[in-house]
């Protein structure tokens, strides 16, 4: 994860999302196959991840890899992947000046629509308002 960050305010922002997945784990214990999925996750999320593809590089069968993940973690692959990825693009819209596309297509979402519609839907407002939000409390 740390390898891909540029400059020290990302290599900061990355530390506080492990940190923080870290916190809400507490002492939960994950099987060896899910540590390697979140640890895929957490490096490789900006590019286009699937179950299935996931699935083909642990050798495992993406229907039991599926449920396995849901079942220790409580969200379904996809879930945890766009989680992480506005996780990260809120890390983004605080801390640099890239333009909302530019963040869509760096957290693994080509289409921008799409992006907005999850920003949305997981913290309440749009990509630009939480970004005027963020600019605003910061003033």
């Amino acid at each position: 994860m740390i390898n891909h960050a540029t400059d020290v305010s990302e290599i900061k922002a990355q530390l506080q999302r492990v940190a923080k997945l870290a916190a809400q784990q507490g002492n939960q214990q994950f099987s060896r196959n899910v540590v390697a999925m979140r640890h895929i996750i957490q490096t490789r999320y900006s590019e286009q991840l699937s179950l299935a593809m996931v699935a083909s590089e642990l050798h495992l069968n993406a229907v039991y890899l599926g449920q396995l993940f849901k079942q220790e973690v409580g969200r379904s692959f996809a879930q945890f992947l766009n989680d992480y990825r506005v996780d990260v693009a809120v890390d983004l819209l605080r801390d640099s000046d890239q333009d909302i596309g530019q963040i869509a297509e760096t957290v693994g979402y080509q289409n921008s629509s799409y992006f907005y519609k999850l920003f949305k839907k997981q913290t309440g407002m749009s990509p630009g308002d939480y970004r005027k939000a963020g600019v605003l409390s910061s003033c």
